[in-house]
């Protein structure tokens, strides 16, 4: 695995803050797009970031001036309910500018705004990858008293404290565990196999979005278990206990088709690298035809 800096993270909260209550987005919904083989992500507030709080010593700068650090391990959060912050994803060995950064690419243009989004995060695509909640994820827990190692009202945090870091190591563990199975992959099998979710409700967050019920999710994983049906993959057998509990669930059609979901029949639970392959496509690829090229001959 390509190793991560476990000293030069930060975390990045997603979809918070007066600018997204105000105008129903944020920046921040860029993070994930594609643009010429890169991730161009947006940390709150007016995408400054801190980056002496990451590494003071390692802070470099470009040609132009901007001051930045590389090689750091981005992880942005989002809140869900009142048990605290949850992890939404990860820039690996990423670019973290001090300041807000132009790119007048088309893929940021904001119409409602007349300009282009900023940012002050970058990485390679294949370094990235924006996560969709699992019910089963660790908590950073929020701060209730000074000196409780939580995560603050601040959009971004750096956990340092004494008290902050068993919680930051865990999130670390966490996130390289993710890398982990993305890089790597084993062996075949199966697909398929009633209860039914209203699975079609929107909300608005950074954008609109489908919102997946965690219901027919833990229905499906009651029913499949938390093996991949594709290739076979257990996380727990692989990585211990670190491991137990953490598996993907597909939709086998686009959840914005759906009105309602059977976890029995229109659901799937996949390993991180399958996942990524039955998304590759527009249409998705199918789970039969994933699993053949896992066992086509090399």
């Amino acid at each position: 695995m390509s190793e991560i800096d476990r000293n030069k993270v930060v975390f990045v909260q997603l979809g918070s803050g007066s600018y997204v209550k105000d105008n129903g987005y944020g920046h921040e919904m860029f993070n994930f797009e594609p643009d010429e083989g890169k991730f161009y992500g947006y940390c709150p507030p007016y995408g400054c970031c801190k980056i002496d709080k990451i590494a003071k010593d390692e802070i470099q700068e470009d040609e132009d001036g901007w001051r930045f650090i590389d090689n750091v391990l981005v992880i942005f959060t989002k809140t869900r309910a009142k048990k605290g912050r949850v992890i939404a994803g990860y820039y690996k060995n990423a670019r973290v500018y001090a300041g807000r950064m132009e790119r007048k690419s088309p893929i940021r243009y904001i119409p409602e705004e007349k300009d282009y989004a900023p940012y002050s995060l970058v990485c390679d695509v294949e370094n990235g990858r924006e996560i969709e909640y699992d019910d089963k994820a660790p908590f950073i827990p929020r701060v209730k008293k000074k000196g409780d190692g939580g995560h603050g009202q601040h959009l971004m945090w750096w956990g340092k404290s004494e008290n902050a870091r068993p919680i930051r190591e865990k999130m670390i563990d966490y996130v390289q565990n993710l890398i982990l199975a993305t890089e790597n992959t084993p062996p075949p099998i199966l697909i398929i196999d009633e209860e039914k979710f209203n699975e079609n409700r929107q909300y608005v967050q950074n954008r609109t979005v489908n919102k997946r019920s965690a219901e027919a999710r833990q229905k499906c994983l009651d029913i499949h278990g938390y093996v991949c049906k594709i290739c076979g993959f257990d996380f727990e057998k692989v990585y211990g206990n670190i491991g137990k509990g953490f598996i993907e669930v597909h939709h086998l059609e686009s959840v914005k088709t759906l009105t309602e979901t059977n976890p029995k029949t229109d659901l799937m639970p996949v390993c991180s690298n399958c996942h990524s392959m039955l998304h590759g496509t527009r249409p998705q690829r199918t789970p039969e035809e994933v699993g053949a090229k896992l066992r086509m001959p090399h």
